[in-house]
């Protein structure tokens, strides 16, 4: 499946994220997907590379929290674990907009180098600051 194809499926609700990570220093692969939320998707990311997530939020989780929405929010993650060498960081950083443009739209973006970095209420504080006054 190739990369449009895959996040196609997320915004069309066959899965709620996706994980890719390199097959190259220049090709992203898809790593994994599931239906299984926030939980399965920190549990995917890997410790010593560089991965790129998207998380689909539904409105219902949004409206639970007190942030009103009539459409789902996605939600764009930059994984870059402590463990990354400082190369790999480097290449990294001067393709991030590149790698943006692929995942957009998206409503929040998170870099994060540990899981808790990816907590719920974190996710959902910057899912509430995009809404308000909306």
């Amino acid at each position: 499946q190739g990369l449009d194809d895959v996040l196609g499926g997320l915004r069309d609700g066959a899965c709620d994220w996706v994980v890719f990570t390199y097959k190259s220093k220049t090709e992203l692969v898809l790593l994994s997907q599931g239906s299984d939320g926030l939980a399965g998707m920190t549990a995917t990311l890997e410790e010593r590379n560089v991965n790129y997530a998207l998380l689909r939020v539904e409105k219902e989780a949004l409206n639970a929290r007190d942030i009103t929405s009539e459409i789902e929010r996605y939600v764009f993650v930059q994984w870059m674990p402590e463990g990354c060498s400082p190369m790999l960081r480097g290449a990294v950083n001067s393709h991030r907009g590149a790698v943006r443009q692929i995942f957009n739209p998206f409503q929040v973006e998170l870099a994060a180098e540990s899981a808790e970095d990816l907590a719920e209420e974190t996710i959902f504080k910057e899912l509430k600051a995009t809404t308000s006054g909306h």
